[in-house]
């Protein structure tokens, strides 16, 4: 306790004011109690001691000075007793509270400090990050944008905020986005990753990477988080060749014919490039090195296109280039031929020296160009059709093209589910040996018959199993339906020891499957590898002549025959019959039909034949049709013969027939 005067003078201080100060109490007395205030706080105790002395009753915290120059804080009350003119103080020391209420004060400051500085740190963070935060409500309402909003969807702020997520992505991504968001909303604290395009200001799409996580109850957050990144190069792009992709190259496309919508003086021309037999290089070289020889078509493409001009890869082995200026199908058509001529020069691959020939299919754009997606297609169908009519073409596009793709899908689709039913049947066309008139053996042939049982022509379905690689399975269905008979005749007729001619197409060459096909026929039927010749034309071997050297020997090496088919329409025939082990010559029939018109033509044929008595090789003349023909070729001591003149090609109920009697032919 202390007793101060009217003039603010301790009076009376007792031991405890003395020891709390650190003062004796005769030093204390008679000072005034200002001097030892805190000087910040000397106003606020001068009031209150002022109020005091007019006999209010006064409460206060002040800091008092101690000997050793600290200051201590102390709580008090004063009052002044009636008539007096002295205030009495009673005090107690808040000085360890005082402390405590800093230390916190200091901490809650440092924590607000603490905060502040994380905060700025994040939206430093989140202003200088290319990915995207987006905060959506349970309903898909944007609630928050990170400032890489602006950046990646190219947006201002105001148009994102407050609209729904889905208003942007793509048409066609709308449904799944929903869908996945839908499920992450479903788990509380779940988590998925998705893709999905969103679209610009300028009607062209980002793609965006997202992962999802749903924190709606979090009660910091409330939500649905999506953290996106941009990844539309990595999805425009080619991985193996670097070049632009097929969904960039229609997008130009699309960009190319709404300018042209605008300004049609701004024509353009869409090129696509394949290469010709790629199956089977890829499955010789395999998958690494075939994609080395990609890369490296391309960069000679790119190396010859102007800096202008857009080179994409399109697909498998086929390329696109997207090119301003040709005015018409003729300069078009000039171009393409350049290039083709500039992929002519070989290619090196893990040491190999590649001669490559490729398909090319132009399209020059018209008021009739509907979309980017329907140029390319339309060019692919250009560059099928090139390659259809042989190795290192060019062909420009026209409507009928596209009947005709129609056409080809028609029966494409239609081949697809006879192989699946195997509604496939098979005519044997006898082969007569020419010296007495027997049957040698039979050629097997195929036939489709369609819903009303009418036989469909091989003229309209064989091409579309070439060009589709189904004929590999036709032909399998063929051998072994036809060897499954022949295991019956040579049953029930033993003594003519029957054979049978089986074709082989040129996809058979671009895969290994032939072989184990051929072997699992003779375990079901029991026939031995002699009673199978196999017959190849001269154009499967100008696909694939390696390949073909290749499986050809391994076969002959098992026992089966084998017949080069329609010899002498090819350019390089007399090659074939030193490279490759052919047991048997097929003269075509186109020089068979000439017999009888003049001598020249009886000279030739008797040239192949003595041909192939020098290589040891049997022959069979194709196509006779008049009694005429068969004399003449007998006369030349020709083995073997086929053709209308000895029978049709017949179903297999009618070869019965035709064994249990001697024919007069």
């Amino acid at each position: 306790m202390a007793v101060v005067d009217h003039e603010f003078r301790l009076v009376q201080v007792n031991a405890r004011w003395s020891s709390l100060l650190g003062y004796p109490a005769e030093e204390l007395q008679g000072r005034n109690l200002l001097e030892i205030v805190h000087k910040d706080d000397g106003e606020y105790t001068r009031h209150a001691l002022l109020r005091a002395l007019k006999g209010k009753q006064i409460t206060a915290e002040l800091r008092l000075k101690d000997a050793q120059g600290k200051h201590r804080w102390l709580w008090f009350t004063g009052t002044q007793p009636d008539g007096s003119k002295r205030l009495y103080l009673i005090g107690r020391d808040t000085s360890r509270h005082r402390m405590r209420l800093e230390a916190l004060e200091d901490s809650e400051q440092q924590a607000q400090d603490q905060l502040q500085i994380k905060s700025r740190w994040f939206d430093r963070l989140l202003e200088h990050s290319s990915d995207l935060i987006s905060l959506i409500d349970s309903e898909g309402t944007r609630l928050f944008e990170s400032p890489a909003a602006t950046k990646v969807l190219q947006y201002p702020m105001h148009e994102l905020l407050g609209e729904y997520f889905w208003q942007i992505i793509h048409p066609d991504d709308q449904e799944q986005a929903k869908r996945d968001f839908e499920k992450v909303k479903g788990r509380p604290g779940g988590q998925i990753t998705t893709e999905f395009r969103v679209r610009s200001p300028s009607g062209s799409y980002i793609f965006l990477e997202s992962i999802v996580t749903n924190l709606l109850d979090d009660p910091l957050i409330s939500g649905i988080i999506f953290n996106s990144r941009d990844v539309t190069e990595r999805r425009l792009l080619d991985p193996t060749t670097g070049l632009p992709n097929r969904r960039y190259f229609v997008n130009q496309l699309d960009r190319c014919l709404a300018r042209l919508a605008s300004a049609p003086e701004r024509n353009f021309a869409a090129f696509t490039v394949g290469i010709d037999r790629f199956r089977t290089i890829e499955h010789s070289l395999g998958e690494c090195e075939a994609n080395q020889l990609l890369s490296q078509v391309g960069e000679r493409i790119r190396a010859w296109a102007r800096e202008d001009d857009l080179v994409a890869r399109t697909g498998g082995d086929i390329f696109g280039i997207l090119m301003q200026g040709p005015e018409n199908q003729e300069i078009a058509l000039e171009i393409a031929e350049r290039l083709r001529k500039q992929l002519t020069a070989p290619f090196k691959v893990a040491d190999q020296l590649l001669v490559l020939t490729v398909g090319i299919g132009i399209v020059v754009s018209s008021p009739d160009c509907e979309s980017g997606s329907s140029i390319l297609r339309d060019c692919e169908t250009s560059m099928q059709t090139a390659k259809r009519s042989g190795p290192g073409k060019v062909q420009a596009f026209s409507k009928r093209m596209r009947d005709n793709t129609r056409s080809h899908l028609f029966w494409e689709s239609a081949l697809r589910q006879a192989i699946d039913k195997e509604e496939f049947v098979v005519h044997f066309q006898p082969i007569v040996r020419l010296a007495d008139n027997s049957i040698e053996g039979f050629e097997a042939l195929v036939r489709w018959p369609d819903q009303n049982g009418k036989l469909v022509s091989p003229g309209t379905f064989i091409p579309v199993a070439e060009s589709s690689g189904l004929i590999t399975s036709i032909d399998h269905i063929v051998i072994r339906k036809a060897a499954v008979e022949l295991s019956k005749w040579r049953e029930n007729y033993p003594a003519l020891n029957l054979r049978l001619n089986v074709n082989l197409s040129a996809s058979h060459f671009e895969t290994p499957k032939l072989k184990p096909a051929l072997l699992e026929v003779l375990c079901q039927t029991g026939l031995s590898a002699d009673c199978l010749k196999l017959e190849v034309t001269e154009t499967a071997l100008i696909q694939n002549p390696q390949s073909a050297a290749d499986v050809l020997k391994d076969l002959r090496k098992i026992g089966f025959g084998l017949s080069l088919d329609d010899f002498g329409t090819g350019y390089s025939s007399l090659s074939y019959l030193h490279r490759y082990p052919f047991d048997t010559l097929k003269v075509d029939r186109s020089f068979i039909s000439k017999l009888g018109s003049g001598q020249g033509n009886l000279e030739l044929v008797r040239s192949i034949y003595m041909l192939a008595r020098s290589l040891e090789m049997k022959v069979v003349a194709e196509g006779i049709e008049e009694p005429e023909q068969r004399d003449m070729l007998r006369e030349l001591g020709c083995d073997f013969a086929q053709g209308f003149y000895f029978s049709r090609p017949l179903p297999t109920s009618a070869i019965d027939e035709l064994l249990k009697k001697p024919v007069a032919w």
